[in-house]
């Protein structure tokens, strides 16, 4: 019953930050789309909240897959298992993110 309470009390703390985080990303693009429609260019500091708030939001759902995997646990391993795609996903788009952010500045897997 204890892993229960605190499973539901990590879910809920990333509802809370996915939410901060999804206002964070309408807010960041609502101002750069305002700007370019007026025909402006976009500063670099809305450029760079626009990159940020992609950031943010991937790594929130990439933190609410591994949560969800983990809670299914052995079940979760096999290919046959929805969060195993999920989680390859959730993975696979955060790299895609962090390259968009950093251009060549990104680690890539021959770093490692």
């Amino acid at each position: 019953m204890r892993g229960l309470a605190v499973g539901y009390k990590i879910c809920g703390e990333h509802v809370v930050d996915g939410s901060a985080a999804r206002a964070f990303l309408f807010e960041a693009c609502d101002e750069a789309w305002s700007t370019v429609a007026s025909g402006a260019e976009l500063t670099l500091e809305q450029r760079a909240k626009v990159r940020l708030s992609c950031a943010q939001v991937a790594d929130i759902a990439k933190s609410v897959v591994r949560i969800a995997y983990d809670i299914g646990g052995g079940t979760a391993v096999y290919e046959t298992c929805p969060l195993q795609r999920c989680f390859r996903d959730a993975h696979a788009n955060i790299r895609a993110v962090v390259r968009l952010t950093l251009g060549n500045h990104a680690p890539s897997s021959s770093d490692h």
